[in-house]
């Protein structure tokens, strides 16, 4: 049981810094003349942990 526990941690840690990447390269990339940073960012970070 505890195995799983770890498993189940270890992916949460990797998905979790997985949206702080795409968050920081959505900062990055984002343009103000092109709208507002939050949706661009949550579709940004969603896409990033859909791929993982």
């Amino acid at each position: 049981m505890q195995s799983i526990f770890w498993i189940v941690h270890r992916r949460y840690l990797k998905l979790r810094q997985t949206g702080r990447v795409a968050l920081w390269q959505a900062w990055t990339r984002f343009d103000t003349e092109k709208g507002n940073f939050t949706p661009f960012a949550y579709r940004s970070i969603r896409v990033a942990v859909l791929d993982e």
